[in-house]
């Protein structure tokens, strides 16, 4: 079974993420991982891919001034907080990241179940599964063993 884990919890250490995998241990689980952040340490998987921070397409977050044509006050304050607030929203990072990552897209489409393992996952997770029809996509790991013992069964 290939089970594909998105995670944006910050400082990700491979004991921390074994604890949270032994239950799915015992359907001998093929793991990927996909993060925003570098984790440290060795991990329990046989993929690791983190996604690069964007807001658009192939193109790093930057936090951008108001630009130097006449606006009005309220298009300077937007210019100037949006993409500050976006630049800090994991959610909106790792979400952005991930659907634009062709790595991530295939790895999506080979999955038998998605883990979206922390609740910043869940929009990116939603936004895969609305684009590539495939794999059960489910919350955290409880989730997915609910997934597994049910009568309709993943792999």
């Amino acid at each position: 079974m290939r089970v594909l884990i998105l995670s944006t919890k910050g400082k990700l250490t491979g004991e921390w993420l074994a604890g949270q995998l032994q239950p799915l241990q015992r359907h001998d689980p093929e793991i990927s991982l996909v993060v925003l952040t570098r984790p440290i340490g060795r991990l329990p998987v046989n993929r690791c891919v983190v996604v690069r921070k964007s807001l658009r397409p192939r193109r790093a977050v930057r936090v951008r001034g108001a630009a130097r044509t006449r606006l009005s006050g309220l298009d300077q304050l937007i210019l100037r907080v949006v993409p500050q607030r976006w630049s800090k929203d994991a959610a909106v990072l790792f979400a952005t990241g991930t659907v634009w990552s062709r790595e991530v897209t295939s790895m999506f489409k080979q999955s038998d179940i998605v883990i979206a393992l922390d609740w910043n996952a869940t929009w990116a997770a939603w936004l895969l599964a609305q684009r590539i029809p495939g794999p059960e996509v489910v919350h955290g790991v409880a989730g997915a063993l609910h997934k597994l013992s049910g009568p309709d069964r993943v792999g």
